[in-house]
């Protein structure tokens, strides 16, 4: 078992294979189907970035596993309370690992994600004084 392997992409409506490469950002076991959320550009994946998160433990579906894809919310804490509409801060990032440690003493659940190296200082901005939600991103 390795933690990346590079692969061709095809285009198999036009039987045509490219020189691309792309990289598998996460662990894939011995008879495990490659989910597409596991897979980036080699570009992407050489400069994109892990940056960890936390999410109450409502805030983050059960059955959202690592390599899942999700979109990440924001809402606004003001005065000790959510007002003020949701923002979209990420979307269709892939979860390279979760930490539920504490999710059953109705603690925060640990979530690493990886972002585009040019998108990490703005996320980290937006997740101040915010209550962040995952949403499963579309199949």
């Amino acid at each position: 078992q390795k933690t990346a392997y590079e692969i061709y992409q095809c285009d198999w409506s036009s039987d045509v294979c490219s020189s691309d490469l792309s990289t598998l950002i996460r662990t894939v076991g011995d008879g495990e189907l490659l989910p597409a959320s596991a897979i980036a550009s080699a570009k992407t994946a050489k400069y994109g970035k892990s940056v960890p998160i936390k999410f109450a433990r409502n805030d983050y579906p059960s059955d959202i596993t690592k390599g899942a894809t999700i979109d990440v919310y924001a809402l606004p804490i003001r005065e000790g309370t959510t007002k003020g509409s949701a923002l979209l801060i990420a979307q269709g990032v892939s979860i390279e690992s979760i930490d539920l440690r504490g999710k059953d003493i109705g603690g925060e659940i640990g979530v690493v994600v990886r972002l585009k190296e040019d998108d990490v200082e703005t996320f980290l901005t937006d997740t101040i004084n915010s209550k962040l939600i995952a949403v499963r991103s579309a199949i």
